[in-house]
C-alpha cells in the first residue's frame, strides 16, 4: 500500500484528544466498551495494541519509513480492531473483517501527511470515525496502562480510563479466559496459564495504575470492576464525564453483563496453589487497596509440581510472545516485573 509522505493542513491543525480504555485484562474493559459503542458520538476499537506490545520505534527523525508503515497497517488488519467487530449491541456497526482488509489501504493510499506514531494512530481513529459516522474515538487495550508515559509524551491531552479488579476474580477469569473457546484453544490458554506468573501480572496492573494516576492525576480516571457491577449506570455517567462526552447517555441497559471466561452455571473454584502464589507475590497490593484477602490451605505437592512447571511454561509463552510483539520481548516483560 503506498502513503503519500506530505502533511494534511487539516490534520495537523485538528485539536485531537486521544482517549483510552486500559487497565487489567478480564476487568470488564471489553463491557466498558461495547457500552460506549453504544453512544451516538462515539466508536470504540480495539485492541490495536498500537502504543505497547505492537508498537514500532520510528526513525531517528521520528517519522516512519514506507515499510514500517505497511508493517503497521498489514498488523492491524490481520489482529487489531478484534474486540469490536462484528454486528449486535456494543459493535462497530459498519466495519466488519471483510471491510477492514479495504478500509484502512483506502484511506491512508488516500492521505498526504508525514508519517509519524501520532500522525498514523490520528489517522486510524479518523478512519474508523467516518466508517462509522461519529465523532470520537475510544481505543481499548488494556496493556497500554503500561504505556502511559509513552502515549502522554506523544500525546499530552489523552485521557486514560483504567480498569482494576480484585486479585483472585482477576486470576479466575484470567485463568479460564478459554473455557468458552473450542479446541485447540482452549488447550492454548490452559498452555499459557501458571499462577505464579498470573499474580505478577496482576501486581504489575495494580502497581501500573498507582503510578499513572499518581504521576499524571488529571489524564486518569480509576474504575472498579465491582463498582460497575454494583452500580453501572453511575460507573458509566462517570467515565462518560471524564471523556468530555456531551451529551451522557443511559447506557448500561442496552449491553447485558458481559462474561467472557465461563459459564455462570459452571462457575470453577481456585485451586490451593493459585492463592498461594497471588499472596505471597501481592499481598502488599491487596492490602493497599483494600482488598479482602483470601486464605486456602497450603498443599506442598501442589506448589512444588506449579514451580516444576515454570521452565515449560516459559519456553511457550516466549515463543508466543515473540510472535506478537513488534520489539524486544525482553524490554515488554521487564516492563511488568518493574
Amino acid at each position: 500500500m503506498e502513503t503519500k509522505i506530505l502533511e494534511s493542513k487539516n490534520m495537523s491543525q485538528t485539536i485531537f484528544i486521544a482517549r483510552f480504555i486500559t487497565g487489567m485484562s478480564r476487568g470488564g474493559t471489553t463491557w466498558l466498551g461495547k457500552c460506549l459503542n453504544e453512544h451516538p458520538d462515539t466508536a470504540v476499537f480495539g485492541e490495536s495494541l498500537f502504543w505497547g506490545r505492537a508498537y514500532i520505534q520510528p526513525q531517528e527523525d521520528g517519522t516512519y519509513s514506507q515499510k514500517q508503515v505497511d508493517n503497521i497497517l498489514s498488523r492491524l488488519i490481520q489482529h487489531g480492531c478484534e474486540a469490536f467487530l462484528g454486528k449486535g449491541n456494543g459493535n462497530l456497526k459498519n466495519i466488519t473483517p471483510n471491510n477492514l482488509k479495504n478500509l484502512i489501504p483506502t484511506a491512508f493510499g488516500n492521505t498526504e501527511f508525514v508519517p509519524t506514531p501520532v500522525s498514523v494512530f490520528k489517522k486510524i481513529c479518523q478512519t474508523i470515525c467516518e466508517a462509522e459516522s461519529k465523532k470520537i474515538t475510544i481505543e481499548k487495550t488494556p496493556h497500554h496502562v503500561n504505556w502511559i508515559d509513552r502515549i502522554i509524551r506523544a500525546m499530552p491531552n489523552s485521557r486514560f480510563v483504567i480498569m482494576i479488579r480484585e486479585p483472585y476474580g482477576f486470576m479466575l477469569s484470567y485463568k479460564h479466559q478459554g473455557d468458552r473457546w473450542q479446541e485447540p484453544e482452549r488447550t492454548k490458554f490452559k498452555r499459557l496459564y501458571h499462577p505464579l506468573i498470573c499474580s505478577l501480572l496482576w501486581r504489575g496492573y495494580i502497581r501500573a495504575a498507582t503510578y499513572a494516576t499518581h504521576s499524571y492525576a488529571q489524564n486518569t480516571l480509576v474504575v472498579r470492576t465491582e463498582d460497575m457491577k454494583s452500580d453501572s449506570e453511575a460507573v458509566l455517567n462517570e467515565v462518560q464525564k471524564f471523556f468530555l462526552l456531551n451529551p451522557v447517555s443511559k447506557l448500561a441497559s442496552k449491553i447485558p453483563p458481559d462474561n467472557s471466561s465461563f459459564l455462570i452455571a459452571e462457575r470453577p473454584s481456585l485451586k490451593s496453589e493459585d492463592i498461594f502464589w497471588m499472596n505471597l507475590v501481592a499481598s502488599k497490593e491487596i492490602s493497599q487497596f483494600g482488598f479482602e484477602k483470601q486464605s486456602s490451605m497450603i498443599e506442598p505437592l501442589r506448589i512444588l509440581c506449579s514451580i516444576l512447571q515454570l521452565p515449560i511454561w516459559t519456553i511457550r509463552n516466549f515463543i508466543h510472545l515473540n510472535n506478537e510483539t513488534s520489539g524486544s520481548v525482553f524490554q515488554y516483560l521487564m516492563r511488568w516485573f518493574r
